[in-house]
């Protein structure tokens, strides 16, 4: 709930307890979490919990995508295109988009 109400904070510590303290294991939690990280400017642990998502589901899709605009933010072409390039056509995210600033 947290996460909707735009109480990212928030939300970035509960993800955080839930996959750290509390031992939850599947791949929607580490996303939700990656998703609460880059709302609340936290982008490194956002990084490591989206590679998780998408370690423990291949089609995370996503997560590729959003792992890969973190990529590209910090100017890591190549694991930006790596993540690119296992996204198939037409995919178009429900949760990350980007703003291009001059």
């Amino acid at each position: 709930v947290n996460l909707y109400t735009k109480h990212f904070e928030e939300s970035y510590a509960i993800f955080n307890d839930l996959i750290d303290n509390k031992g939850v294991d599947d791949c929607k939690t580490p996303f939700y979490g990656g998703v609460a990280s880059v709302l609340a400017n936290h982008h490194a642990n956002a990084v490591a919990l989206l590679a998780l998502s998408k370690r423990k589901n291949k089609n995370a899709f996503e997560s590729r995508y959003g792992l890969g605009l973190l990529y590209h933010e910090v100017k890591n072409l190549r694991g930006a295109i790596i993540q690119y390039s296992k996204i198939p056509d037409g995919f178009e995210s429900e949760f990350f988009d980007f703003d291009v600033v001059p």
